[in-house]
């Protein structure tokens, strides 16, 4: 998208991202739902934390990083991985310091 500024890539990138989060969820939440709470309720948990959205500055910069690159599309699956692994992260970090929040 030449001539789009970097606010308008973020707007779309985050529309994007967040509506690909949400299906990957349910599909995770479905595939796990006989399983029962105890399995359910972290998963659940780890579901929110990423639908609590944010800007979604780390998936912006892989499509810019993927762009100048020379590629022109089929980044989203990337900027999805980006954003769960950074989920990830902050759940790591919390368990390790015994964060009960």
């Amino acid at each position: 998208m030449p001539g789009t500024s970097f606010t308008e890539l973020l707007a779309s990138v985050k529309a994007e991202v967040d509506g690909e989060l949400v299906a990957i969820w349910d599909a995770v939440l479905r595939e796990h739902a006989a399983r029962g709470a105890p399995v359910q309720r972290p998963l659940e948990a780890a579901s929110a934390l990423c639908s609590r959205g944010g800007k979604r500055l780390r998936a912006a910069l892989v499509v810019v990083g993927h762009r100048l690159g020379g590629g022109d599309g089929g980044v989203l699956a990337a900027s999805c991985a980006v954003e769960l692994l950074q989920s990830y992260f902050l759940i790591h970090d919390d368990w390790m310091d015994g964060d009960r929040l």
